[in-house]
């Protein structure tokens, strides 16, 4: 190697990188090495606080700020008002600025979801510190800031929460128990960790039966006719005798990574990771969605069993209507970013395989078959014909933003997680567009 080198050196033809060009590709040098320590979870804070500075750097050139304050709300209302003969191009411009808003807010949200990750006992002052690097950028609302707020005043909260739990329950069996209020076999084998947003728990054949169907199955052939995977689940506690129950996270793998011989093990602990990915989106997205407004069901519009016989046409659609948006296809994009989080393709086969409209309803489908006739027709057009509709052009929206809009899979996932799943394809069409700089249909 000395020798190549210095036969290249010698060589009349080959010019000495200058001290700027080899700093840049030191500096690209460190950064590589930064990356690949950041995916292998070998990265410390510090590092990783300068692994940010530089992709912030980089957003910054691929996402233009708009060095402005830019409510959403108030920007289109200027637009509405604006002369006709300017609206058009106002318009335009509004689209554009909300776009590249909106695609620094999914970063934002990934560079937090990165810290947490590395360091799950940040402060707020340290996430809201990245937030404000982006709000001057890109002038965030004060909504919008107070959206973030909410959101990590929970995960502070939540995170406080388990700390006292793991505290106070240093038994594994026993902390179980008292969030789940359910005994486990002497049999059932569990292993808990204090994940960032959970509590992490491994589970094997018993146990995960038990939990998963709130104490009423120890059988141990249960988990053996279900698919190897996981779940998750949530578990009250008072952390005082005279507080207000609270609500911590669970997630349980079962992977059956220890009943292995070693020569597989490697294989399924991938997979393990794999599944414990997957579930802790699913907390994630349970945790914004108690602050996003726009996934709470419409409960007015709810038509229960004793009235079904009495419901006018307009009232059965609209309730059909709401429940496919506000709850079936909500859950389907609930799975769907856990499964693409967890390393899977997006498919929108999964979500029809059980069946929309039966006893057990597949995912975010109707759990009672027994309808009067008057409901068949809204139901075969709204609950099965719709739902297909809409799951399939929003998988292949999804995918599209993945392989032509330029954005790493975390970055896809923010992007369309605070987007209602009826709205993907109009939204991801947008945003590509926007990339390559053509106008949208």
């Amino acid at each position: 190697m000395v020798k190549l080198m210095s036969t290249i050196s010698n060589n009349p033809e080959y010019i000495q990188p200058s001290e700027r060009e080899k700093g840049k590709i030191s500096s690209f040098v460190e950064y590589k090495a930064l990356k690949v320590k950041e995916y292998f979870g070998k990265i410390n804070k510090s590092e990783l606080s300068k692994l940010l500075n530089i992709d912030f750097k980089q957003e910054l050139l691929d996402n233009p700020p708009l060095n402005d304050s830019f409510d959403p709300k108030i920007e289109l209302e200027k637009v509405k008002s604006s002369p006709k003969v300017t609206r058009k191009q106002a318009l335009e411009e509004y689209k554009s600025s909300l776009l590249r808003q909106q695609e620094a807010i999914a970063i934002c949200r990934t560079f937090m979801e990165r810290m947490i990750n590395v360091e799950p006992d940040v402060s707020k002052d340290e996430l809201m510190f990245i937030f404000n690097k982006f709000k001057t950028q890109y002038g965030f609302s004060s909504e919008q800031e107070n959206i973030f707020s909410l959101v990590i005043d929970s995960f502070l909260e939540n995170r406080k929460n388990m700390k006292k739990l793991r505290e106070k329950f240093k038994d594994d069996r026993d902390l179980i128990t008292h969030l789940t209020k359910i005994v486990l076999d002497t049999d059932a084998k569990v292993a808990v960790k204090l994940g960032p947003f959970s509590f992490d728990i491994d589970a094997n054949d018993v146990a995960a039966a038990q939990i998963y169907t709130q104490g009423q199955s120890s059988d141990k052939n249960f988990w053996s006719n279900m698919s190897l995977g996981g779940f998750k689940t949530t578990g009250l506690t008072r952390l005082t005798e005279d507080s207000k129950p609270e609500e911590v996270y669970l997630t349980f793998n079962h992977a059956g990574v220890e009943e292995l011989a070693p020569p597989f093990r490697s294989l399924f602990e991938l997979f393990h990771e794999r599944i414990l990915v997957h579930e802790r989106e699913h907390v994630k997205n349970s945790m914004i969605e108690e602050i996003i407004e726009n996934r709470i069901f419409d409960r007015s519009s709810i038509i229960y069993p004793e009235n079904y016989a009495s419901a006018t046409p307009y009232q059965i659609e609209l309730n059909l209507r709401n429940y496919l948006n506000f709850s079936s296809l909500e859950r389907v994009k609930d799975e769907l970013l856990a499964q693409v989080k967890g390393g899977k393709k997006a498919r929108s086969k999964i979500f029809f395989e059980n069946g929309y409209y039966s006893k057990h309803g597949g995912y975010g489908g109707l759990k009672d078959p027994d309808f009067p006739d008057v409901w068949k027709d809204y139901i075969q057009k709204i609950s099965i014909d719709e739902y297909e509709s809409c799951v399939s052009t929003g998988v292949d929206s999804f995918n599209t933003l993945l392989n032509e809009g330029g954005f790493s899979q975390d970055e896809a996932i923010a992007l369309v997680t605070d987007v209602p799943f009826k709205n993907w394809p109009k939204f991801c069409r947008r945003i590509i567009a926007a990339k390559k700089k053509t106008p949208a249909k």
